[in-house]
């Protein structure tokens, strides 16, 4: 006999360790949003458009706007503050393969006097690499889940460096005429980033390490988020129906001939593919709650002290061990859930329910109803729900 509980968790709803999506659910929810919110750009009249509205960042956005976030910025508009503490921009921020102090040496601009922390335009997280779109959704997840925050400060030299120094003909081009090594600074001179040797910048020692638990990953703020949202429920009851919908019209109203879409392929291929990651972001969303639950099913979830794991109740109707077995996602996730087929197996093979493959079926079914009927279950029982039904709705608001 060969079942898994996997088709069960796409058809009922079940167990969320917490409504609102920390830790790896949730940065998997921050790659949707950012992916709608590059997708979005598609609308040149600021006033069409719903996410995030109030980031006012250093990227010039795909059809030319101005004062677009990068992702470090976004994911700092959307986080909660109040709850989640400040985040002091002089300290270095990294996300992915790039952090703030990175970012200010490989994009220093000619004329650099600009505020400390400020992150400066270019190819962040390698999004401009050739990636499908699971794999920039997978990429997002994983860059916001190990964000990292780290006291460190980037090395400038602001004054004219001495001969035969590394920095000496990059400092003076980037301040033509200035002889005087006794004077710059900021605001005074244009400074460049230190090197060592051949080693690249330079970013002083840390002096103090601290990478908070829930750095991007925890805590929204919902009205900086999403337009007209009060609260989580409404984030996920909307992102499918409202903002996926009116990208996708607006996509595909710019791919008619005579757009701007169709007289330019290669912006074409970025909207799809941003709007696409948005779409492949629904099934890492689903494969991380899956997960979870199929976790709490086995080993009960902590979050929630109240949950029992699934082994008491098939205990209770006189079953054995709960087997299982790993399945695979449609991200490549992988994780362990309980196996229908081996436990009924394996409680037949003691000699349970009198060898009766009938009886024992419906003794696991009423275990199952009875795990279902805890209070944690039944107070998450819909976030499941919402997002597999997000997910289809996306799916069909996705051009081709």
């Amino acid at each position: 006999m060969k079942a898994t509980v996997f088709a069960l968790f796409t058809t009922a709803s079940l167990l969320a360790p917490a409504a609102h999506a920390f830790g790896p659910r949730g940065s998997a929810e921050r790659s949707i949003f950012f992916a709608d919110y590059m997708a979005e750009e598609i609308f040149t009249n600021a006033a069409d458009r719903r996410i995030a509205t109030g980031c006012q960042g250093t990227r010039t956005g795909l059809r030319g706007q101005r004062g677009r976030c990068n992702l470090i910025e976004f994911l700092h508009h959307i986080r909660d503050e109040g709850r989640d503490g400040r985040i002091q921009w002089p300290n270095d921020v990294r996300v992915g393969d790039r952090s703030i102090n990175e970012a200010l040496v490989k994009y220093f601009p000619a004329n650099w006097n600009q505020p400390q922390g400020t992150i400066f335009e270019g190819d962040w997280g390698g999004f401009d690499r050739d990636m499908t779109p699971m794999e920039k959704a997978n990429w997002i997840t994983n860059a916001i889940e190990g964000a990292a925050l780290d006291n460190r400060a980037l090395a400038v030299i602001w004054r004219k460096p001495a001969a035969g120094n590394i920095m000496t003909a990059e400092w003076e081009a980037r301040n033509p005429g200035v002889t005087d090594a006794t004077i710059g600074g900021p605001g005074v001179t244009n400074g460049v980033g230190q090197r060592r040797g051949a080693a690249g910048p330079f970013v002083e020692a840390d002096r103090s390490r601290n990478a908070p638990r829930h750095l991007f990953n925890y805590n929204y703020n919902i009205a900086n988020l999403c337009t007209g949202c009060t609260d989580y429920d409404q984030v996920v009851d909307r992102w499918a129906t409202d903002h996926r919908q009116r990208i996708h019209n607006e996509i595909s109203a710019q791919m008619q001939d005579g757009r701007p879409l169709a007289n330019n392929p290669a912006l074409r291929d970025k909207f799809v593919l941003w709007s696409k990651t948005a779409v492949s972001g629904f099934d890492v969303v689903l494969d991380y709650r899956m997960s979870s639950l199929a976790s709490a099913m086995l080993n009960g979830a902590p979050g929630n002290p109240g949950t029992t794991p699934l082994q008491q109740y098939w205990t209770a109707k006189g079953g054995a061990d709960v087997k299982s077995e790993m399945v695979t996602g449609k991200s490549g996730l992988q994780w362990l859930e309980p196996s229908i087929g081996a436990t009924v197996d394996e409680a037949l093979a003691q000699g349970k329910f009198g060898g009766d493959e009938s009886q024992a079926m419906k003794a696991w079914l009423e275990a199952w109803d009875d795990y279902y009927t805890q209070a944690p279950v039944i107070q998450h029982s819909d976030v499941l729900d919402k997002w597999q039904n997000g997910k289809n709705q996306a799916a069909q608001a996705c051009p081709l």
